[in-house]
């Protein structure tokens, strides 16, 4: 004997969505999980400041960095008028300035390029007595900028 129940398309429909979400939450979970193993960067602005040619970082990131080292009376940096200096330096002014008699423009300004931290270092600054803190970056992208711009220079 067959038993037949009534079709209720509502309850098809209820548990075709019901479903689709479970689908979806799975799709969601593998994501998350792939974009956690893969590498995160951060990112910065390339710009031409003060004869060098530096990666822009925001100054919250220099704040917590700051805020974290646990040391009494450390004072981050500033620039010579007196902001707090925000940068990794992809060129010293002297290699800029070897270019820029070449005729490089630096097209490459304005232009995001991803880093990642590293570790904290310190070590001996010019004041007598003083230490310096520095945070190591890891970059491919300037890396290969700056091995390109670096083969431009007599």
């Amino acid at each position: 004997m067959w038993l037949l129940t009534p079709f209720h398309p509502l309850r098809a429909q209820a548990e075709a969505i019901a479903w689709s979400w479970r689908l979806y939450d799975q799709a969601q979970t593998a994501a998350w999980y792939k974009q956690a193993s893969d590498k995160s960067y951060l990112h910065g602005t390339l710009e031409l400041r003060e004869g060098s040619l530096v990666l822009t970082v925001p100054a919250a990131l220099v704040w917590g960095l700051f805020d974290t080292l646990g040391e009494i009376g450390v004072t981050p940096p500033k620039r010579s008028d007196g902001r707090l200096l925000s940068q990794i330096e992809v060129l010293t002014r002297a290699e800029v300035q070897k270019l820029q008699e070449q005729g490089h423009n630096f097209s490459e300004r304005g232009h995001f390029f991803p880093f990642q931290l590293g570790p904290v270092r310190n070590g001996p600054c010019n004041d007598p007595g003083g230490k310096q803190w520095w945070v190591e970056v890891h970059s491919p992208a300037l890396r290969a900028l700056r091995a390109c711009l670096k083969r431009a220079i007599p």
